[in-house]
């Protein structure tokens, strides 16, 4: 298979115009970052043009911004900056209207909320737009194929008064202290606007807001002062588990004397939480750097699930709560230790919620091939999860025009090898006698012992020795071709007889996947014979390019291993490949490449040329690269990735100096986030993109820029651990000494033949 990173869509109810829509010592000193060595690969760099630090401040959180950059097409109006939903809260009322585009001459768009409300005329009927303040308020889902019930999401709050939850902040807690919002009532008439906060036990605070006719205002609320507030039915509100804002219009309230007109018109413009401080760009680039990585590791905090069952396996992405990624495992785990080595969490903390994580990995009755309720088969782990923490089965939803309970999940050679090598740091890092560190190592050891490396290995020329992508067992199922039977004919690989999909050319995962299998005592491979199978012949640059050239395929093995020094044996008719070179090499070719911008996009520069893997604007995956590091034909749209250029920040001096001007021009663009910072990918001018109608997503828009505020555990994981391992080498080092690394290292400079022999003989060494 040529793209080898794979997103799964899954249906996400969003109660989005009352329908469904789709939609991881002691360094605790920042000023301890470390570049490494330079290679003749890396460019200078012209320092006049970095942006001057420490000018620019970001004093409100942004729940939603309809007059911003974010919304495109119809599922981006019904998501927040906060990863929660919109909705629509009606009682005899018909529902509050439509967002609509309102452009200039100038073909320069701004979104707005077009609440065109209408009210049935008996007296307790009410219209109103809720938003999820933290993550979903819920989504169908099924866990056995036939039924779809609706799971919620109560664990996810906002707490008001600790906004970064358990993470400990260095300058004490922060906390919100008003809500600001900006709209207009575009009416004829004034309208009584209900503002309401709820938690989620039921108790809530709310205050009104007369709006004259054809007014614009800005409302500000304190919800902290007691007279600038009245209890929902008399229960207050539990600031620290914070769950819905609500806009209500109440036909009539003869108690309160309230009554608004059947009709009108309001413009929601935009929506924002006033914070205690402001959070200034740091002057000091170390200081910078350790913001950013901060911030990075609060993802798998706040978006790890916390349902018992799955508790600790991170969302494949933050705004779908019912989608648990196996390949963010990998990176999730390594999140705990880096956040209890800089005490942002106790060690205690990255304890539980690792023990939590291994546990399910480890529960043998949930292996089998049946295509429901199994984690995995094998040894091997399907892609993704979902809250039961087994397979995640989708359902036929009827606004889906496909049969979607069809699209089923695959087992996973790439997730199950990212996954290993979180669990394997894990096993290095909690080095401790006391029983519950013990316990980790023991996990760690049978986890990574399951795996039957063999059995996704491909035996048949001319693809022999190449790890096929997944495996399915035997169901009905439409998507990507798995035809090729297995030997015991519980299920299929993926692809055809004819063309089968493997891995079959250089790529950071296939790397890691033979590492991991060159070191298995109890499935070993032929590790030599995998590695020289895979297609790595270089450019007439010298570039060993994978197919798809996305950043992220240069960049995973070296989030967990330090290749650098590290010598691989010579295939025949190859030279001996010097993979640190090369990652350098393809980041540098593709700043080459977007510097020249052929395609002359407005977003590309010195300052955005991070071309990775990511969804568009039209919210839809592509492998964005550079032709001049890719093998197949790159999708190009204009879209760059934050994490690709942040993850380049290891890769030496040069590109260590590339990536914070990158970070120092998302504040001058504005573009941090006061609570999640950097936006996943970006565009300026989605007209040079091409968009097409999506098909059950409709785009509201073809112009304008764009940026994507949704977060992802595979960009912000590899974003994270190439930022420690600048700063301190932590993830290189504790891999570095793990037995079963050392192990796939050492065999893969030696035919396995030799090094088990060599193996039994230390072992009766180690005996005696």
């Amino acid at each position: 298979m040529k793209i080898t990173r794979i997103l799964l869509f899954s249906a996400l109810l969003m109660l989005f115009f009352a329908a469904s829509a789709r939609v991881e010592a002691d360094h605790s000193n920042p000023s301890d970052y470390q570049a490494g060595e330079e290679s003749d690969t890396t460019r200078p760099l012209n320092l006049s043009s970095l942006p001057a630090a420490g000018q620019n401040v970001v004093s409100q959180a942004v729940l939603i911004d309809f007059s911003k950059t974010n919304i495109v097409t119809k599922a981006d109006s019904g998501i927040n900056d906060f990863s929660g939903n919109m909705g629509a809260l009606n009682k005899n009322g018909i529902s509050y209207g439509s967002s609509r585009l309102v452009c200039s001459k100038g073909n320069s768009c701004a979104q707005q909320l077009k609440w065109d409300f209408s009210i049935d005329s008996d007296r307790e009927a009410y219209t109103g737009i809720f938003y999820s303040l933290f993550g979903l308020t819920d989504t169908r889902t099924t866990f056995d194929g036939t039924t779809v019930g609706t799971t919620s999401f109560p664990e996810h709050s906002l707490d008001l008064d600790r906004i970064d939850g358990q993470l400990i902040e260095p300058d004490g807690p922060r906390k919100f202290k008003t809500l600001r919002i900006q709209l207009a009532n575009q009416g004829t008439a004034t309208v009584t606007l209900r503002v309401e906060l709820k938690d989620t036990k039921g108790g809530g605070r709310f205050s009104r807001f007369r709006i004259s006719a054809v007014t614009a205002k800005t409302l500000i609320w304190n919800f902290r002062d007691s007279s600038q507030y009245r209890t929902v039915g008399g229960k207050d509100l539990d600031l620290q588990k914070a769950k819905i804002l609500s806009f209500v219009i109440e036909r009539e309230n003869i108690g309160d004397k309230i009554k608004n007109p059947l009709k009108g018109k309001l413009a929601i413009h935009k929506v924002s939480y006033v914070p205690d401080r402001t959070e200034v760009e740091p002057l000091s680039n170390a200081k910078l750097l350790d913001l950013l990585e901060r911030r990075a590791a609060q993802y798998f905090i706040d978006w790890t699930s916390r349902k018992k069952d799955s508790l600790g396996i991170p969302q494949d992405r933050s705004t779908f709560g019912d989608l648990l990624t196996v390949g963010g495992i990998g990176f999730a785990l390594p999140a705990y230790i880096i956040s209890a080595e800089r005490g942002w969490i106790s060690r205690s903390a990255a304890i539980s919620k690792t023990l939590s994580v291994l546990r399910k990995l480890d529960d043998t009755s949930s292996f089998g091939a049946t295509p429901m309720g199994r984690i995995g088969y094998k040894g091997f782990f399907y892609h993704f999860l979902g809250v039961d923490g087994k397979r995640k089965l989708n359902y036929d939803d009827p606004a889906t025009p496909t049969r979607e309970d069809l699209n089923t999940v695959e087992l996973s050679t790439i997730d199950t090898g990212l996954a290993l090598m979180g669990v394997l740091a894990a096993q290095s890092y909690f080095k401790g006698s006391a029983e519950k560190e013990v316990e980790i190592r023991s996990l760690a050891q049978r986890i990574y012992n399951r795996v039957e490396w063999d059995f996704m290995l491909r035996t048949e020329a001319p693809d022999a020795n190449r790890f096929y992508l997944g495996w399915k067992p035997n169901e009905e199922r439409k998507g990507a071709s798995f035809e090729i039977p297995d030997a015991k004919g519980k299920g299929k690989y993926s692809g055809t007889s004819a063309n089968p999909s493997t891995l079959d050319y250089y790529t950071d995962e296939a790397l890691i996947d033979i590492l991991l299998a060159a070191g298995s005592t109890t499935h070993p491979i032929d590790a030599q014979a995998a590695y020289c199978a895979l297609i790595k012949t270089p450019d007439e640059n010298k570039l060993i390019r994978t197919h798809p050239g996305a950043l992220f395929t240069y960049q995973f093995l070296r989030a967990f291993i330090n290749l650098q020094g590290v010598t691989l044996p010579a295939c025949p008719g190859e030279g001996a490949a010097n993979w640190y070179a090369n990652s350098q090499k393809a980041i540098n070719t593709t700043i080459q490449y977007v510097e020249s911008n052929p395609p002359g996009f407005s977003t590309y520069g010195p300052n955005a040329w991070g071309l990775s893997a990511a969804e568009g604007p039209d919210d839809q995956y592509r492998a964005y690269c550079a032709p001049t590091a890719a093998i197949g034909v790159p999708p190009q749209d204009g879209t760059v990735t934050y994490y690709g250029m942040i993850s380049s920040v290891s890769s030496g001096t040069s590109l260590k100096t590339r990536a914070i001007q990158a970070l120092r021009n998302a504040w001058k663009r504005k573009d941090w986030h006061y609570r999640f910072s950097l936006p996943d990918a970006f565009n300026d001018n989605i007209s040079q993109a091409g968009l097409a109608p999506v098909e059950g997503n409709p785009l509201l828009r073809k112009s304008g820029p764009w940026m994507n505020r949704q977060l992802f555990a595979i960009d912000q994981g590899p974003m994270l651990l190439h930022l420690e391992n600048a700063r301190s080498g932590l993830i290189w080092n504790l891999l570095a000494k793990n037995r079963n690394i050392k192990r796939g290292l050492d065999r893969l400079r030696t035919p396995l033949e030799n090094s088990l022999q060599e193996e039994d003989r230390e072992g009766e060494e180690q005996e005696r």
